[in-house]
């Protein structure tokens, strides 16, 4: 199972909600979430994708309880929607640049 721990960091103010055990040998990434905005802000089409789903993200944790936030979300209905929003976003500018 591929699962992202923690993602609520990149996009918002983020205090880890528990303890963590893997179920088996993982492999894990950590990012620095000021220096991952720095490096996209380098790469417009790629930020503007990343900023759409940041704002969904959070919009998605406002609607919920603080009580039911987790450091691992689990909601494939949620984030299939977020990536097609940052994709439409994507290919829209992509538009743009071919106009001009």
């Amino acid at each position: 199972v591929k699962e992202w721990l923690a993602e609520a960091v990149l996009w918002a103010p983020w205090r880890y909600r528990g303890i963590c055990r893997a179920a088996k040998p993982s492999e894990i990434l950590a990012l620095n979430s000021q220096r991952f905005g720095e490096a996209m802000s380098h790469h417009p089409k790629s930020f503007e994708f990343a900023r759409r789903y940041g704002e969904r993200f959070v919009r998605y944790l406002n609607i919920g309880s603080p009580s039911d936030w987790s450091d691992v979300l689990r909601d494939e209905a949620f984030i299939n929607l977020a990536i097609k929003d940052g994709m439409e976003c994507e290919e829209m500018l992509i538009d743009l640049e071919e106009e001009e």
